[in-house]
């Protein structure tokens, strides 16, 4: 176990500084659509679901922006060579850039299906107040 921890302490840094950017940016984005004055209006339609959505959809350009990253090869040759001066653990990192691309897929995965039940809820819930009448 002390072996492990030792190799991957990087790894789980890094994942949890993910994380922790995640948690932070829904927070963030949820509380300024849940408490700002020019969404109003919006909120009295919507309710909370508009930060909701748009908190998830922070999230969702976030993973998105970042899941490129780790599949450039110009970006990984250039920092594999700019390592070249610090340990191994760094290069190491690097050589995971597969991995860390699934993790974020499944990061990308979460909001999107936040957003899509957000959305299929706001539907059901037009639909409960209104009768379509039909002329028989």
């Amino acid at each position: 176990m002390a072996c492990w921890i030792l190799n991957e302490k990087l790894s789980v840094l890094l994942l949890l500084v993910w994380l922790g950017l995640n948690l932070y940016l829904f927070i963030d984005t949820f509380l300024w659509y849940e408490d700002e004055d020019a969404y109003i209006y919006t909120r009295i339609m919507l309710g909370s679901t508009l930060a909701w959505a748009r908190a998830s959809a922070a999230c969702l350009n976030f993973n998105c922006m970042l899941i490129l990253l780790p599949v450039s090869r110009n970006l990984i040759s250039f920092l594999r060579g700019a390592s070249a001066c610090c340990g191994g653990a760094p290069r190491r990192q690097l050589d995971k850039n597969i991995a860390f691309h699934k993790v974020v897929a499944y990061g990308i995965a979460e909001p999107t299906t936040q957003i899509c039940s957000l959305y299929v809820a706001l539907k059901n819930s037009e639909h409960k107040g209104s009768r379509c009448e039909c002329a028989s």
